[in-house]
């Protein structure tokens, strides 16, 4: 489903918000006519919603989207949360979006993404208009064109193994293929048709988007940042970091930093 159009994509931050509750209930019919998207992440516990066509689960692993002006109902309980109020323009879809990715690091980004807008410092907006675009750019990519619920059971034990070890420098994606307990070439072929790049690719990405959220921590030199993102040789992670964002880990840390 197409439910933002990526080539003309652009928004307006009204708030982020990070919060905890022990208990919430909402029904059908208290619709507060919000007039901003929220992009829900669960840091911990679990919330249902239901639009009144489908039910949609947020949790740590299940990111949700709520459109402007949409009425649901929802229950949840021992929760923390970080909500991004926006307007998002090239929004396509008028029901809540689920997004399921086990990936700690994407995590991590909003966590990156509540300090900075918190503490305000000088270029904040820009470096939270950053944050808000990759996350955008990795949920979108769990909902393009190849993605389908059978491909998604395939993949999810060799998925979910390549979240907890990418930055392990032993673990390579031939690990990965193995535990999906399918043929290698019919893996590889739904892998792609899935998230667009082979596995090794991915395992690449996953590891530099490790970096740069670290790089814009800026608590770690370079040499343990390549260490901590599973390459033991710092040639090499330049090489692909290069590769990957166009920019030397350095030049990227001065622009995003």
């Amino acid at each position: 489903m197409m439910w933002l159009d990526p080539e003309h994509c652009s928004f307006e931050i009204s708030d982020i918000l990070r919060f905890t509750r022990k208990r919430y209930q909402r029904e059908l019919g208290q619709n507060d006519l919000r007039d901003f998207a929220v992009i829900g992440c669960r840091l911990k516990g679990k919330s249902r919603f239901f639009d009144g066509e489908k039910e949609v689960i947020a949790d740590p692993h299940h990111y949700i989207l709520i459109p402007p002006h949409m009425d649901y109902q929802q229950s949840g309980s021992q929760e923390e949360i970080i909500c991004i109020h926006l307007s998002i323009h090239a929004l396509k879809t008028k029901g809540i979006m689920e997004f399921y990715s086990p990936s700690p690091d994407l995590r991590e980004k909003f966590i990156v993404l509540h300090r900075c807008w918190e503490t305000k410092e000088k270029g904040y907006r820009l470096k939270c208009d950053s944050l808000i675009y990759d996350i955008l750019f990795e949920l979108f990519g769990t909902t393009g064109s190849g993605a389908n619920k059978k491909a998604q059971k395939l993949l999810s034990p060799a998925l979910e193994l390549i979240y907890g070890k990418f930055a392990d420098p032993y673990f390579s994606a031939s690990q990965a293929v193995a535990a999906s307990h399918i043929s290698p070439a019919y893996f590889r072929r739904l892998f792609k048709a899935q998230y667009g790049v082979a596995p090794q690719l991915f395992l690449n990405r996953l590891k530099i988007e490790r970096a740069k959220v670290l790089l814009v921590g800026g608590s770690h030199p370079i040499k343990e940042i390549a260490a901590l993102c599973g390459f033991t040789n710092e040639k090499y992670f330049f090489a692909v970091f290069k590769k990957i964002t166009g920019s030397t880990p350095s030049e990227w840390s001065r622009l995003h930093g």
